[in-house]
């Protein structure tokens, strides 16, 4: 009796692991399929490149320049192959695309890096031959109509047809991935959203699962539970 007592008291502890695991299962997979997540038709980026700024002193119109004087294929342009990534640099990298709208009327669209270890990004735009700062992140000014982004956003409203160049300005003190996506701005609201609910869903269960697990645990003087609850609440940490 008691090796079998000892056998259902170690299943039990596993299968309460078990909705942990389901759930870090989850939490990773949420973020490969927002990856996924098409832009729509009507956004798109084009003429992506990067540039390395090891000092931090280069100007917009400096950046510019070498781009254009840059031929294909120039080291200059080097950095713009599929992966994007960039080690840990005290560098100022510079990411230049154009923003178009392939639709036959006027378009709201979103220019986006999507990822969140970027530090500081700065947006230039040209228009009539001069370079201007369209956007900033993090926002200096916090504005009651607009919620903060949690990445490096550009929101413009482009003619039919229209392209506009962009040059962005990126620092962090962490690794970082430097692929600009577009986006219409409807589409990028409802994956804004649909990210809002799988946090609240993840953290949420978490959070259901430890409150769950010591419960039991008190209650049965099991202390697997309570180590599932510190798993948990790490986890949810």
């Amino acid at each position: 009796m008691n090796t079998r007592a000892m056998h259902r008291h170690r299943a039990s502890g596993w299968l309460a692991v078990l909705p942990l695991l389901l759930v870090l299962v989850a939490a990773c997979a949420a973020p490969r399929a927002d990856a996924t997540e098409p832009s729509g038709r009507s956004a798109r980026v084009e003429a992506v490149s990067i540039v390395e700024d090891p000092g931090a002193a280069m100007s917009v119109g400096e950046v510019a320049a070498r781009l254009e004087g840059s031929p294909r294929g120039a080291p200059a342009a080097a950095a713009a192959e599929p992966s994007f990534n960039i080690e840990f640099s005290r560098s100022a990298w510079w990411v230049g695309a154009t923003l178009a709208n392939r639709d036959s009327v006027e378009r709201a669209l979103v220019l986006a890096i999507r990822d969140a270890r970027v530090d500081r990004a700065d947006f230039y735009v040209e228009r009539g031959g001069a370079w201007t700062l369209a956007a900033r992140f993090p926002a200096d000014n916090g504005d009651a109509n607009h919620a903060a982004s949690r990445y490096p956003v550009l929101d413009m409203t482009l003619r039919a047809s229209e392209r506009l160049p962009v040059l962005i300005r990126v620092t962090s003190r962490k690794e970082m991935r430097l692929a600009p996506a577009a986006f219409t701005r409807d589409a990028w609201n409802a994956q804004e959203l649909r990210a809002a609910m799988w946090n609240f869903g993840f953290f949420g269960g978490l959070l259901a699962l430890v409150w769950c697990a010591l419960l039991i645990g008190f209650f049965s003087r099991s202390g697997m539970f309570v180590v599932l609850a510190v798993l948990a609440l790490g986890t949810t940490l």
